[in-house]
């Protein structure tokens, strides 16, 4: 279990401003400052020889303060808003079997991860809010000897439609970069 605390000054964020010619000029400004803290739990248990769970939790409180009134103008950031990409709460668990054989191991394994909702912006700007998901991944493997590996998978089965950003311009438009949807393929390695 760890726990921390940070105090964060001078806080690098996006001011967007517009230039005589009406175009807009996108730039990074040292302004504010933000407390952060919180607390991560890992654990570990290996119930048999052959099957094992994994579990993590993490909290973390994020608030930006002491804003300069000219900066939160240009950037659209306020006093008490969260860091952008910043859950305040995160889940994963997994679970793995093996099983030995005289050729062998054969691997099972399925990982599931949740997060809070988050917004992708400084300002908490509405249009780059996303809620809360949930993603769902599993394995399972045959290792024949020293050689060769053999696997089939599927990423994001639950088909959660989830971004690695959303980006608003200062002309108010809304760009958002999705994750790769569910993915389910196979393997085959082959160790020289």
């Amino acid at each position: 279990m760890a726990m921390f605390y940070s105090d964060y000054q001078d806080i690098q964020l996006q001011a967007v401003e517009p230039t005589l010619t009406g175009n807009i000029e996108v730039f990074l400004i040292n302004a504010g400052s933000a407390e952060i803290y919180g607390a991560e739990f890992e654990a570990a248990v290996v119930s048999t020889e052959n099957l094992e769970f994994n579990l993590a939790v993490g909290y973390t409180h994020s608030e930006v303060d002491d804003v300069d009134p000219q900066d939160a103008q240009a950037t659209g950031v306020q006093d008490g808003n969260v860091l952008q990409k910043t859950p305040e709460w995160s889940v994963s668990t997994g679970i793995q079997y093996s099983q030995s054989f005289d050729f062998g191991e054969l691997v099972w394994r399925a990982d599931y991860r949740w997060q809070d909702e988050v917004y992708h912006n400084s300002a908490n700007d509405f249009e780059t809010y996303e809620g809360s998901c949930a993603t769902l991944d599993a394995r399972v493997s045959l290792s024949a000897g020293d050689d060769w590996e053999f696997s089939l998978f599927g990423t994001n089965l639950t088909d959660e439609a989830t971004y690695s950003t959303i980006f608003k311009s200062g002309a108010g438009f809304v760009t958002g970069y999705p994750n790769r949807s569910r993915v389910v393929g196979v393997n085959v390695t082959h160790h020289f």
